[in-house]
């Protein structure tokens, strides 16, 4: 049990780690107060995570479910276009 709570821990971190480093490159984030960076960080980290979780259960079960054809690559290429920093939590970056 102690391994799987360590691996959760370590996965936490590093999405942690690497939302900071994203959201410390917006300008937006950079012209508010050190105070306020550091409540958004703090109080928002764990809805950030959840939320990209919840896509990319989404793009499991939608490449899972579409018939054996050309389509799942097509649904790949799709999902590996979307913009965003986040693609390093699924092995994309």
């Amino acid at each position: 049990m102690y391994d799987f709570h360590q691996t959760i821990a370590n996965k936490f971190d590093s999405c942690i780690r690497n939302l900071t480093t994203f959201v410390k490159g917006l300008s937006a984030f950079r012209d508010i107060y050190s105070e306020d960076q550091i409540s958004l960080l703090k109080y928002g980290c764990f809805d950030v995570i959840f939320l990209r979780s919840i896509k990319e259960a989404q793009r499991k079960h939608m490449i899972e479910d579409t018939p054996k054809t050309l389509l799942p690559p097509l649904l790949e290429e799709v999902f590996d276009m979307t913009p965003g920093p986040f693609n390093k939590y699924v092995g994309k970056g």
